[in-house]
């Protein structure tokens, strides 16, 4: 249970040192073990914005929108917002 935000968190904090490639696997891992892991998703969608894959980001949060609308959380919010105006 501990394991899967560990790597959601974890995540996070490699996107965050621009360590890209390791911050995916840490998230994809994350979402595995829990698909609603804010923190997985919330890297996976910083990593394709930061690796300029926008069409690739909005369809990963498309496909999870569910995920944004069951609780509410800083995501659903972002979400909301962003999918008005996704660019």
């Amino acid at each position: 249970l501990f394991h899967r935000y560990i790597m959601g968190i974890a995540s996070f904090g490699y996107e965050e040192f621009g360590l890209y490639e390791e911050a995916a696997q840490l998230a994809t891992i994350g979402l595995e073990c829990n698909p609603r892991d804010g923190w997985s998703a919330h890297t996976r969608a910083h990593v394709y914005e930061m690796e300029n894959h926008a069409r690739e980001g909005i369809e990963f949060m498309m496909a999870r929108v569910n995920d944004w609308t069951v609780r509410t959380c800083f995501l659903n919010q972002y979400f909301q917002i962003r999918q008005t105006d996704p660019f």
